[in-house]
């Protein structure tokens, strides 16, 4: 049996291992240096969590076996982690910043950087020479411990594992950022579809691997899952990002079977991590728009806030004007071809829970955020998320007369059954075609409980994909999970059956993202506010094929070998008629290690998703524009009720 290397201090526990090593006749040598130049695990024996003690071994590469950490803390002992060179996880000063961050309490924060009383652990001591022994007769058995730690608490005769994800502001162990921040785009070399008609490079999902290396309820990035029992029709689960004590983003999945509904949740919770904020990005110095306008877009083109709307008692914007100094970051120019800056807050939602002094002056949204296997497959799903919502505010903002959409000869069987028992119920399930001049198919689904005293009135949704069928199914998805969700809650009569109450044709209340929601669990709302969706606009039912003839051509649009052909395609259309469109990557070096590539896509001129009536930016002249090609009256009053879109 070779030599166990320690690393020599002046920890009694480290005399007590050594003392358990000698009786076990296990051999041993003390050491000064930090990195062993052999295959031999280097083990630090301390007897508390302290800073100081841990820096000195992270600022350098670790040895061919590693450096495996023990702490005893009072009457436990925290075993491991195993920094190793094949770690890309963080250590226990990131879990402490985890800690932090969330407003969590337990007893790892409350000893970490205190010299606590030592007292002795027999049952410590001799679990640490096993361990020791263990790695002598086969290393690998240590691997467990990368990026991982167990805290056992001998008394209470239970151990708990942790996570250990690195941080950003990790004292210990995070590299200094780059000084300049640039997004990666185009990198990808093989989009080839598996059919003209496929645009997803991926067949089958697999999460496993983000969950195994992301979820862990203390130091995970993902640190809470659930199913949702309230989706009484459709299978729905969460993943939920703590990102502070009262800062919770969710990734919600649907599907009509369990296991495709909790990936689905893995990656949206992915998608979301992606774009709160530049996680590589240095404390970057702000500019306005007047120092840097010969390389900056100017940000007047994505639709600021009108004075109507930041004379609401709400409002909490800055005021913009060109001088206004904020941060910016580049995207890349589908129509130059190359690099240009736009600020900060229209790429990334919820920047300022990460830097301070933002200067936010647009309230926007995730609208355009997707995620995909490379840049071009993000790009396309988040220019189909832009499309949907410009074309859902375009009808919403002008009333328009939406034709109703007949999916009962599609082959959309399984949702068929489930619309037919949800009508047995008294709940109607209605398509309207939001189409405009890009012809991607685009549909509004609105779920309408028709029972006297529902608590839950309406709920709407809306999605755009290139496959008809596609975008039915995925609006028809959210508003049947969503509708049974808030009408159990609504009946619990807690806090959102009372702000419900406090909406009731009160339109100007609504200030929050789920005012829009609530808005519409009241009858007299929906019947003043949906009326012009719901009485259509007196034609007859339509089918798929009639209203999308295109996309049932097997030579039609979109029907290239590879994505970036689709992308292309689509991009110049848009590009013909609003002049300009930008995408940024905005996926983390930790995501596109799963595989994954998140891109956010700007469109200057389209409607901008917003939430809170203090936050409208209504582009008036992208609602002229479109009643224009309908040939409809241009002088028109843009509709003054709350949008319904969840």
């Amino acid at each position: 049996m070779k030599e166990a290397m320690l690393y020599r201090t002046d920890s009694l526990f480290l005399r007590e291992v050594v003392l358990e090593l000698e009786k076990q006749k296990i051999p041993y040598r003390l050491t000064d240096e930090r990195v062993v130049a052999d295959s031999s695990v280097l083990f630090v024996i301390l007897d508390h969590l302290l800073e100081e003690d841990l820096s000195p071994f992270y600022r350098e590469v670790p040895g061919p076996g590693g450096v495996f950490f023990f702490h005893l803390l009072l009457d436990t002992l925290l075993v491991g982690p195993l920094y190793h060179e094949a770690d890309t996880g963080g250590c226990m000063a990131c879990l402490q910043q985890k800690y932090k961050d969330t407003g969590r309490e337990g007893l790892l924060p409350l000893l970490y950087g205190e010299k606590t009383e030592y007292v002795a652990q027999p049952q410590a001591a001799g679990f640490a020479a096993d361990c020791i022994r263990g790695a002598l007769l086969a290393a690998d058995r240590l691997h467990r411990y990368i990026g991982h730690v167990e805290h056992i608490h001998w008394d209470a005769l239970r151990a708990e594992g942790y996570l250990l994800r690195k941080h950003k502001g990790c004292p210990v162990c995070s590299a200094a950022a780059p000084s300049v921040a640039a997004p990666r785009h185009r990198q990808t070399a093989d989009t080839v579809k598996q059919g003209r008609r496929t645009y997803r490079l991926r067949s089958e999902l697999d999460t496993e691997a983000i969950l195994r290396k992301w979820y862990d309820p203390d130091g995970g990035t993902i640190t809470h899952r659930y199913r949702e029992l309230r989706s009484s029709y459709i299978e729905a689960g969460g993943m939920e990002l703590r990102i502070g004590p009262a800062y919770v983003e969710t990734g919600f999945g649907r599907a009509y079977r369990r296991p495709e509904a909790m990936k689905l949740a893995v990656l949206e919770a992915l998608e979301r991590y992606c774009g709160m904020c530049d996680r590589t990005a240095p404390a970057a110095e702000r500019f306005s728009y007047e120092q840097l306008s010969g390389q900056a877009v100017n940000p007047a083109v994505f639709g600021l806030h009108d004075a109507e709307t930041m004379a609401h008692p709400a409002y909490r914007l800055q005021h913009y004007k060109e001088s206004l100094p904020v941060y910016w970051t580049p995207v890349f120019s589908m129509r130059e071809h190359r690099e240009v800056l736009v600020p900060e807050q229209l790429v990334y939602f919820a920047d300022g829970h990460f830097r301070i002094g933002t200067n936010r002056f647009v309230y926007d949204s995730s609208n355009g955020l997707a995620l995909g296997s490379t840049w071009e497959e993000a790009a396309l799903h988040g220019l189909f998320e832009v499309i949907e919502r410009d074309n859902f505010l375009c009808a919403w903002y002008n009333r328009l007369p939406l034709r109703e959409i007949d999916i009962s000869g599609s082959p959309l069987e399984a949702l068929k059954q489930l619309i037919y028992f949800l009508e047995l119920e008294g709940i109607q399930i209605r398509f309207f075609d939001i189409s405009m001049e890009l012809k991607v198919p685009s549909v509004w689904a609105l779920a309408y409980d028709t029972r006297e005293g529902a608590v839950m009135k309406a709920y709407n949704a809306a999605a755009a994909h290139v496959i008809p069928g596609k975008a039915v199914e995925s609006a028809a998805m959210e508003v049947i999970t969503s509708l049974p969700i808030y009408a159990a809650e609504l009946k619990e009569g807690g806090s959102a059956y009372t702000r419900a109450q406090q909406l009731v044709n009160n339109p100007g209340a609504v200030t929050e993202f789920e005012d829009h929601v609530l808005y519409y669990a009241s009858e007299s709302n929906c019947v003043q506010a949906l009326d012009f969706v719901l009485r259509g606009d007196g034609r007859q039912k339509a089918s798929l094929e009639e209203l999308y003839p295109d996309a049932y051509d097997p030579g039609g649009r979109f029907t290239h070998d590879d994505l970036a052909g689709d992308l292309e395609e689509l991009a110049a259309a848009v590009i013909d008629r609003y002049g300009e469109l930008y995408i940024a990557d905005v996926t983390p070096d930790e995501v596109a290690d799963f595989g994954y590539r998140a891109a956010k896509v700007l469109v200057p001129g389209m409607m901008p998703m917003t939430f809170g009536e203090q936050h409208r930016r209504v582009i008036k002249e992208r609602l002229i524009r479109e009643r224009e090609r309908r040939g409809l009256d241009k002088d028109f009053t843009v509709n003054p009720d709350p949008h319904p879109f969840p």
